[in-house]
């Protein structure tokens, strides 16, 4: 993934979500599933964020996929 803002960002949710988990596991009570959702939200977002680095060979492979397919099975 390229390093920027948003992997650093990631990181940290994924971090915060952890530790959310690992609390939570460990019988604390004060975890509530608003604070899980809201976790949830958090890291789907930093997760969309992310960006590959372009690869032109799997971008290659992925048109091969998609010219390979038969449209006549699509409506």
């Amino acid at each position: 993934y390229i390093d920027n803002t948003a992997k650093e960002t990631f990181v940290s949710v994924y971090q915060e979500a952890k530790t959310m988990l690992e609390k939570a596991l460990a019988g604390d009570a004060s975890i509530t599933q608003s604070d899980v959702d809201d976790m949830a939200l958090r890291l789907n977002k930093a997760m969309g964020d992310l960006r590959l680095i372009p690869n032109k060979e799997e971008l290659k492979k992925l048109l091969e996929e998609a010219m390979a397919k038969d449209l006549s099975l699509y409506t």
